[in-house]
């Protein structure tokens, strides 16, 4: 757990460059982007905040969802995303595959997942390729990572003691929660360039759907938001752990001889009064002491009078009246 921490959910990066974070919310006609930019020790900015269809309603036909297509739609815009945005971290919204606890797969819902995986493929593959090129000194550091978000984890940490809301109550606090942000109540956050645009024009009607674009900045915003909890949690964990060291350093340190005498001598002692209590619980000393209390109270000098205060008398025998002529008779008849 402890390394996990220690991680940072942003890699570190020079001072004078910015860190890019791609955040993308899933989805085939409104796929929603933003650029969030992260300076350092600044306020963090979002230069771009755009709605991408992948794929259009078709009016002359039915419309095609087979996966070739889909694969060149995906390589496309993944592949312009990264030239464009140049980034070092892309957020793509985790795809459930049942909504509101129902039995039946939607068959929307398994083409959205479907994107989401090609997604992931085509990222991991430009990755690896970027990887072999060499560095070029102008963009350096090269490289980005790609991570998986769940949308629940988003919701808490945004809207927060609302209870067991439904989905279109979610919906109407994210969006909420966006127009905060953007009015800059919660998160101060800077809209520079097309973001700005959008942001005025946010949750106007006729502007296509405000919750995908509210879902990807809080996304975003979250992310760098969980990566400066961390640092500081990591922080404070350390200056716990160097404060404990310090108060170890100054407590007086028993070498091993001087804790077996301190031993030794604390049995002697515990040895001799249990002795003491022996000694002072024998009968002997229990009488003594009685003796001596009667004597104080009395005010008698002698123990003797103490334990015989009356003199002895010697028993008397009785011999019957009747026994003696008999012994008589029987000296008479041996002489």
């Amino acid at each position: 757990m402890v390394q996990d921490l220690q991680t940072p959910l942003l890699r570190p990066l020079p001072d004078t460059t910015p860190h890019r974070i791609l955040s993308i919310d899933m989805g085939i006609r409104n796929l929603a982007l933003c650029s969030v930019s992260i300076p350092a020790k600044r306020v963090p900015q979002i230069n771009s905040w755009n709605r991408v269809t992948v794929t259009p309603k078709s009016v002359s036909g039915p419309e095609t969802f087979e996966p070739l297509d889909y694969a060149a739609k995906a390589y496309s815009l993944m592949k312009s995303s990264l030239d464009t945005y140049k980034p070092h971290t892309i957020l793509i919204e985790r795809q459930r595959y049942r909504s509101g606890g129902g039995v039946a797969v939607q068959e929307w819902t398994v083409r959205v997942n479907m994107l989401e995986s090609m997604f992931h493929a085509v990222l991991h593959t430009l990755s690896q390729q970027q990887q072999l090129l060499p560095i070029d000194s102008k963009n350096s550091p090269q490289g980005f990572l790609v991570y998986s978000v769940s949308p629940k984890k988003i919701t808490q940490l945004w809207v927060q003691d609302e209870g067991r809301l439904t989905a279109r109550e979610t919906k109407t606090k994210k969006i909420a929660a966006a127009k905060r942000i953007i009015e800059g109540d919660m998160v101060k956050v800077e809209f520079v360039g097309q973001a700005r645009e959008a942001a005025e024009r946010f949750d106007v009607r006729g502007e296509g759907k405000a919750d995908d674009l509210a879902d990807s900045m809080l996304q975003g915003l979250g992310w760098w938001r969980w990566h400066v909890n961390r640092e500081e949690m990591v922080k404070e964990i350390l200056e716990w752990e160097d404060e404990v060291k310090k108060k170890k350093v100054k407590e007086p340190r028993l070498s091993k001889a001087k804790k077996e005498t301190k031993t030794r001598k604390t049995s002697r002692r515990k040895s001799k009064s249990e002795d003491a209590e022996i000694e002072d619980s024998s009968p002997g000393n229990m009488i003594t002491e009685n003796i001596d209390s009667t004597l104080v109270a009395k005010d008698v000098t002698s123990v003797e009078e103490v334990i015989f205060p009356l003199p002895l008398q010697k028993k008397k025998t009785r011999t019957s009246k009747a026994s003696k002529p008999r012994a008589k008779k029987i000296l008479e008849l041996h002489a």
